[in-house]
């Protein structure tokens, strides 16, 4: 039911040992200024309706279990680069060229060559 709060603009979700894969649902929260997942469990592939939400300006997701690769997509957003966290994670690169340089502290070991 979270894809029915249309004009949700903050989801903040975080510190509360959320487990499992990131609902695809909040893709088409499209008003979402800012997500707070951190420090959770949450795991899987990173979202890939992330490109969907180009009013998102803060974006925390540091501290879970999320894998692959970031989609390029990202880049539609309107993220400010202070506000985006993706720090322990098993983020594999190649990462987006307009975040690259903020993608650290990622557990690469299952990423392949």
């Amino acid at each position: 039911e979270i894809g029915n709060l249309t004009n949700l603009k903050h989801l903040i979700l975080s510190d509360n040992q959320l487990t499992g894969e990131i609902l695809n649902e909040i893709g088409s929260l499209t008003d979402l200024t800012a997500i707070a997942f951190h420090n959770n469990q949450f795991s899987g592939q990173f979202p890939p309706w992330i490109g969907n939400l180009i009013n998102l300006e803060e974006f925390y997701f540091a501290n879970n279990y999320l894998t692959g690769q970031i989609p390029v997509e990202i880049c539609n957003a309107s993220i400010i680069i202070p506000s985006l966290c993706f720090t322990n994670n098993k983020l594999c690169p190649p990462y987006p060229e307009c975040i690259e340089d903020y993608v650290v502290e990622q557990d690469t070991t299952n990423c392949g060559d």
